[in-house]
């Protein structure tokens, strides 16, 4: 039963790392990099389950040498604790980040204003707008410049007359 479940977990895991962004039922979208994380922490079951036996086996048969044979009862009591506990603990962990990391489809993130907001960072809040009227003593705009004419040495840029149709046999 646990083989089948963490065989799940792996395909999950596969299949967030690879796809990326993924549409979730209820109009939500999980973004790239929370899917990935997902996914990583999906595939770390199985290394998990692993390693555990390995440890386990190990210290095992380093309490067998040593004469103590209660460590192979706790190991056949408490393998199949263990398997099922790293299991809750990584689906738990990949339905947090992906509850976190999804966002309802079409909105987007407020983004800080930085320096594509088009606002003096450097103005005082409190202080009004500069008049822009002739009276106050402010500059109007200048129009603007004329396209430079190509220096010497330089060629002008020819642009290629109108491609015809090569398919055209009329």
């Amino acid at each position: 039963m646990l083989f089948v479940l963490g065989f799940g977990l792996v395909m999950l895991g596969v299949t967030l790392l690879v796809l990326g962004e993924v549409k979730l039922p209820g109009g939500r979208v999980l973004r790239r990099r929370p899917a990935r994380v997902a996914g990583v922490v999906l595939l770390s079951f199985v290394p998990l389950v692993i390693g555990a036996r390995v440890f386990l086996h190990y210290y095992d048969r380093e309490a067998q040498l040593q004469g103590e044979h209660w460590a192979a009862v706790v190991r056949e009591r408490y393998l199949s604790a263990l398997d099922w506990g790293l299991f809750g603990l990584c689906l738990v962990l990949a339905a947090w980040i992906v509850l976190r990391g999804s966002r309802p489809l079409g909105v987007k993130r407020p983004r800080a204003g930085g320096l594509g907001t088009g606002k003096n960072p450097f103005a005082v809040m409190n202080e009004a707008p500069a008049a822009t009227t002739p009276e106050s003593g402010a500059l109007e705009a200048t129009p603007p410049l004329p396209p430079a004419a190509p220096g010497k040495g330089k060629k002008p840029v020819r642009r290629p007359k109108g491609e015809e149709n090569p398919f055209d046999f009329t």
